[in-house]
């Protein structure tokens, strides 16, 4: 689908819009992402951009579980499971 989406794209000059739940195939087709929370605009991105950089923990989220980590502050420490 994506292949199509660009040859399209190529062929008539326009900017698409294509709303898509699906992270991964967000990441491949798009030059540029939108994450929304509830209706409003959580961040708009590159993919590469959006995958090193996420500003928010919603933002982070859109690329998986794995990229959170909860931490705290302990006096002048960071603390999370595992270490410090």
């Amino acid at each position: 689908m994506h292949f199509e989406i660009h040859r399209l794209q190529d062929e008539f000059k326009i900017t698409f819009v294509y709303l898509n739940r699906d992270q991964g195939e967000a990441i491949v087709t798009s030059d540029r992402i939108v994450i929304m929370n509830q209706g409003r605009i959580e961040r708009v991105s590159t993919p590469v951009e959006l995958c090193a950089r996420s500003r928010t923990r919603f933002a982070a989220g859109f690329n998986g579980k794995t990229n959170l980590i909860d931490v705290r502050n302990v006096g002048d420490n960071v603390v999370f499971a595992g270490g410090a």
